[in-house]
């Protein structure tokens, strides 16, 4: 029986190693497994990065080219404002002489149409004429 005994405490000794054994060896493979797995998150996670980086990249060139586009174009604008108000400043300019023409030219055309008006009724117009003066003064030397 001593025997017996001996061996059957062997064998529970042994199934005791074992099972203290194999648990620390599966969470080893686990902690393996999920440390892998981390590393794979990471590393896809870092590739998302790249790739957005790249793509910020693109972005940040996209903008610099229009950014200096629309600064050309302002420097453009304000050259052709400038010449704008140059223009509208002659425009002005000969508009204030064409009003003064037009209202120049009604006031000779009133003119004339008074002129005509004395011509017919036969006066000059700096006095009044008769229709029995000469048209030429008579000099007596």
């Amino acid at each position: 029986m001593p025997r017996r005994l001996l061996l059957s405490s062997a064998l529970v000794a042994l199934v005791l190693a074992l099972w203290g054994v194999l648990p620390v060896g599966s969470v080893a493979i686990t902690n393996q497994q999920k440390l892998g797995d981390l590393q794979n998150k990471i590393e896809a996670t870092q590739g998302k990065i790249g790739r957005k980086k790249g793509t910020e990249r693109v972005l940040s060139q996209d903008i610099a080219q229009w950014t200096s586009r629309i600064r050309r174009l302002q420097g453009r604008i304000g050259s052709l404002q400038s010449r704008q108000s140059a223009i509208q400043a002659d425009l002005d300019r000969a508009q204030g002489q064409l009003d003064r023409t037009r209202t120049n030219l009604r006031l000779q055309r009133a003119r004339q149409v008074r002129m005509k008006a004395r011509l017919a009724v036969g006066c000059s117009p700096r006095g009044s004429w008769s229709a029995t003066r000469p048209t030429r003064p008579t000099w007596s030397p």
